[in-house]
């Protein structure tokens, strides 16, 4: 089924195409920041979308360049989100990535010298990675006195909110060694703020770095194929089985296609589809590989596909895949009860059975009007059997 499907470029996906490319993927890959959640609320579907593809048995990872905070925050997050399906394990962070690099990959024989947060220090810390501890700067202190530690064999630089001209200093120093490494979390050169403004991201502070020593860092985050190879040595995800699914051109996407994954964009996030077409008409091979094989306005239009198809064999669609019965609606066509021989019925009763309990989420106002009106046809054809 995969190899049907066209990879033409900058495709606004729709109905059975989409169907058909979820169909084809076992592993599904999502940004967080535009794409499943904008600051402290989830983008409206995203927790039925998440919820829904891992009760298909679907592989769902969730792929940040964001290393301001540890996995174990990222979880307290998707919980306080209202995300039950999300665990530990699924999910890779710059920082997370990071510290398995230098675990598992560099052979690393010394401690690392950190540019970043907490973030980036818990999960070194939990992965067994010996660092310098952060240490207070005495006011006054030049580079010319401070202590610098023999056993540093690695520079990290990640998102810094601290970041001062003694750090950067230091970690030239390091640097000097040519047998030191020089890893950083991600490329991302800045970071959508609230009220319209941005703030200088990880890739601004390497960009320094490199700029002082004349080294080129080694990128663990996206767009580079690292937090994918780390998805694989985990999980054992294959590339051609793959969906990522991003906000950012030339990370997310870049990313996907570095990898060798189907990508999709998403419009809820940073990237425009004004500037992924023209990365597509570009005469920039740079650009031209930032862009997405499909478009969709949000994932919520993944909650329609879903429902919708999911139900093809249990008799909830027409002979032409229409739902019976408008889902714009207030009546609902009466319908057959499902087959429950079917495959495809089972999961649709697993779903009758599951959505009385999710009543109360219809007044839930992050639902978009499409997936309200998709439930409520469910839930009132669900009221038939009760």
């Amino acid at each position: 089924m995969a190899g049907a499907l066209s990879r033409r470029g900058c495709i606004k996906i729709r109905g059975p195409q989409l169907r058909e490319l979820l169909d084809s993927k076992c592993n599904i890959l999502f940004d967080c920041d535009g794409v499943i959640w904008e600051g402290e609320k989830a983008i409206p579907g995203a927790i039925e979308v998440v919820s829904l593809l891992k009760n298909q048995g679907k592989n769902v990872f969730f792929v940040t360049n964001n290393c301001t905070r540890p996995r174990d925050s990222y979880m307290q997050k998707f919980t306080r989100l209202g995300f039950t399906d999300v665990q530990k394990r699924d999910i890779f962070s710059s920082a997370y990535c990071s510290a398995v690099y230098l675990r598992d990959f560099a052979n690393l024989q010394g401690k690392v010298f950190v540019i970043g947060g907490d973030g980036v220090y818990k999960e070194l810390r939990e992965a067994g990675v010996p660092f310098v501890e952060s240490e207070p700067e005495t006011p006054g202190m030049t580079i010319s006195d401070c202590p610098l530690h023999s056993d540093v064999k690695a520079v990290l630089v990640a998102y810094d909110e601290d970041f001062n001209f003694l750090k950067l200093a230091k970690a030239c120093c390091y640097l000097r060694d040519s047998e030191c490494l020089f890893i950083a979390s991600d490329p991302d050169p800045w970071h959508p703020v609230r009220g319209g403004r941005v703030t200088p991201g990880s890739g601004s502070l390497t960009a320094a770095l490199e700029t002082a020593t004349n080294r080129k860092a080694t990128v663990m985050g996206k767009p580079s194929r690292f937090m994918f190879e780390c998805i694989t040595s985990q999980c054992g995800a294959d590339a051609a089985q793959s969906l990522m699914v991003g906000d950012r051109l030339e990370t997310d996407i870049l990313f996907g296609a570095n990898c060798g994954l189907s990508t999709v964009l998403t419009l809820t996030g940073v990237s425009t589809i004004e500037e992924a077409q023209a990365n597509l008409e570009s005469d920039s091979p740079a650009k031209q590989n930032a862009v997405p094989d499909y478009v969709v306005d949000s994932i919520d239009v993944f909650l329609f596909i879903i429902l919708h198809f999911k139900a093809a064999g249990s008799h909830l669609v027409d002979e032409t895949g229409n739902v019976k019965g408008s889902i714009n609606s207030k009546d609902p066509a009466p319908m057959e009860k499902p087959n429950i021989e079917d495959r495809s019925s089972e999961y649709v009763v697993q779903f009758f059975n599951d959505v009385n309990g999710h009543k109360s989420q219809r007044k839930n106002k992050q639902r978009t009007k499409r997936a309200a009106r998709v439930e409520y046809w469910f839930i009132n054809s669900v009221d038939q059997y009760d």
